[in-house]
């Protein structure tokens, strides 16, 4: 993982994450194995640091600030499936714990330093996505398992057979519901229209077929190959989203349908929240 550090800021890991974690590494104590932790800038959800141990080796740590979510599992899996891809580089997962009801998880990767970019870096971060975001063989949108979009539980069931249905259903609905009641009258009519009308736009995505697609989220997904931003950012942001097209995308076709009358103005509810 490669990461900004906090401004010479030193970060407590808390003990119980800190020992399990000097159990990974193949020790018992975390003061015998820990000789300096620096915080590391960029993550919103989940604290991370940059481990400095006595042997001379450095590791990035992330961990769950409370317990009852997890997600580490999924996205040990995530940076699994983009490293296979023969993509951008990723850390390597070293160690991690899901978490659970009563236990914050944590997952433990390769720190990989930072560097200053050449005259080829361009080509080759480009050819690097072509490469992550090639066409899969496979006929339904989804992933075997759910994840999370910040610190929300994200479906991610494949029992939608087309790329319009997921996109509905899976994506859009559900962060509806959360969002309605902030909303009026009219806003919300506009959205029944915008939804009568949204399969005939996503259908024209449907021939570009899947792929494997991030952005900086825990969880994994196909997407629409021709859609994503996507980059290497370190651990936190090298794991995998929803089978779609970019925000960006989206609130382009947010704004083409307002200019054909179906939705308010204003832009896109993501950015008005």
């Amino acid at each position: 993982m490669s990461g900004a550090l906090g401004a010479g800021s030193q970060l407590v890991i808390p003990p119980d994450i800190a020992n399990r974690v000097a159990k990974a590494l193949g020790e018992t104590n975390a003061d015998k194995t820990f000789a300096q932790v620096d915080a590391i800038a960029g993550g919103c959800i989940h604290p991370s640091a940059r481990i400095c141990t006595r042997s001379g080796s450095q590791v990035f740590l992330k961990w769950g600030p409370t317990p009852g979510r997890g997600g580490f599992g999924v996205e040990a899996a995530s940076l699994a499936a983009i490293s296979q891809t023969g993509g951008p580089r990723v850390p390597e997962v070293l160690a991690y714990e899901a978490g659970g009801p009563e236990l914050r998880g944590w997952i433990l990767l390769e720190f990989i330093e930072s560097g200053l970019p050449t005259p080829r870096t361009p080509r080759l971060l480009g050819s690097g996505l072509a490469r992550l975001h090639r066409r899969l063989d496979e006929s339904r949108p989804g992933w075997e398992e759910d994840g999370f979009i910040g610190s929300l539980a994200q479906s991610n069931g494949a029992d939608q057979a087309t790329w319009p249905e997921f996109w509905q259903k899976k994506r859009l609905q559900p962060q509806w519901a959360l969002a309605e009641l902030y909303f009026d009258d009219e806003t919300r009519l506009a959205w029944d229209r915008l939804i009568e009308r949204i399969e005939p736009p996503l259908s024209v995505w449907e021939e570009d077929g899947l792929s494997l697609l991030h952005w900086g989220s825990l969880e994994r997904k196909r997407a629409h190959r021709l859609g994503g931003r996507a980059g290497p950012r370190g651990s936190s942001g090298v794991s995998g989203t929803p089978r779609s097209r970019s925000r960006n995308d989206g609130a382009l076709r947010w704004f083409q349908l307002r200019r054909d009358g179906a939705v308010p103005a204003g832009g896109p509810p993501s950015q008005r929240l």
